[in-house]
């Protein structure tokens, strides 16, 4: 394989095969499956290939993330 086949996909990339938008968003193959067929996410077919039509516009309607005040004094890091 090329460098260029083993790149990982931009998030900024607005077209996905499923194993690309999985490696790009860090997310499973029941979870994509799930999304599509909420409507979260959309696609195409091109033969056998399923292509994810909005995985940027998906990316951008996730929340923003929010960080828990549990600790006053700071965040508190415990080794395991």
């Amino acid at each position: 394989m090329s460098a260029k086949e083993n790149a990982a996909p931009s998030p900024a990339v607005s077209f996905h095969r499923i194993d690309e938008f999985r490696r790009t968003f860090k997310v499973g193959r029941t979870t994509v499956y799930e999304l599509l067929a909420s409507g979260a996410l959309r696609a195409k077919k091109c033969g056998r290939v399923t292509i994810i039509t909005n995985a940027a516009e998906w990316a951008a309607s996730l929340p923003d993330y929010k960080p828990s005040n549990s600790t006053e004094g700071g965040p508190v890091f415990r080794r395991q």
